[in-house]
């Protein structure tokens, strides 16, 4: 592997259930890396702060260390062409930007 090792490193993968944030962790996994993985799903992905803190602290205290956060959430429901009601907007706004402030701060 080389250049491209992760041996030793310890990930989190957020969005990890299917698509990209499934396929993001296997990478990570055939690279070397201990993968921790998330996924939120209504309600609870409205609660994503709380819940994104709680898989930070928990992969530390599982792995005792965290390398690699890959940010990988979408809330997005679409119920087909038409309006997208303002509430549902801030909602998902919501969750992608605790998301990306925890990736941050941590």
């Amino acid at each position: 592997m080389g250049r491209y090792s992760l041996n030793g490193r310890v990930a989190l993968v957020t969005g990890a259930a299917r698509g990209i944030g499934a396929a993001t962790a296997r990478a990570l996994h055939a690279r070397g890396a201990s993968v921790a993985l998330v996924d939120l799903q209504a309600p609870d992905a409205f609660d994503a702060e709380r819940t994104l803190a709680l898989a930070v602290d928990a992969t530390v205290t599982s792995f005792g260390e965290l390398d690699v956060i890959a940010a990988n959430n979408v809330v997005a429901r679409v119920d087909g062409i038409g309006p997208f009601p303002h509430t549902r907007w801030k909602a998902t706004n919501r969750c992608t930007r605790a998301e990306r402030t925890i990736t941050l701060h941590e």
